[in-house]
């Protein structure tokens, strides 16, 4: 759950300095709080190619290092997540992340609109715009072309 918590804090302070997703997944409202949709369905199947470990609410790399396209931006952002988070437990986190508007305003195993986060970081209605436009295309290119 760890795992998955620190992605979601990550993919929204992207859209906040940034403007864009890190991983052009879609963010759905879970009843632990947001989660990145596909990270969870392969951390829920067991779809890691033996390279990461599940037990309970725990993930642990096993194997060679997962890595892709991460901009310097991107890998430095979930740093600093990681770092301002590294004393919260996953519970701890599971709270954190129910203090998060958007989460409080989606039903719960429902997406959760790339708009509605970008409102409740108070961006202009032009930024939401075009966030969400580059957000779908990111996200419709990821899900055609993964591997998963």
């Amino acid at each position: 759950m760890r795992l998955l918590k620190l992605l979601y804090l990550s993919g929204r302070a992207a859209l906040l300095e940034y403007g864009c997703l890190i991983t052009g997944d879609r963010y759905i409202a879970m009843k632990l709080g947001p989660v990145l949709s596909n990270v969870y369905d392969r951390i829920k199947e067991g779809e890691w190619g033996g390279r990461i470990r599940t037990i309970k609410y725990d993930a642990r790399l096993i194997g060679p290092e997962l890595t892709g396209p991460l901009s310097e931006a991107g890998v430095n952002l979930l740093d600093e997540v990681s770092r301002f988070c590294q004393t919260y437990d996953h519970w701890n986190l599971s709270d954190l992340t129910h203090e998060l508007p958007e989460w409080g305003e989606t039903p719960r195993n429902q997406d959760i609109p790339v708009e509605r986060i970008l409102d409740t970081l108070r961006k202009s209605s032009k930024e939401i715009k075009e966030t969400a436009e580059e957000a779908r295309d990111e996200t419709f290119f990821e899900e055609v072309f993964s591997d998963s």
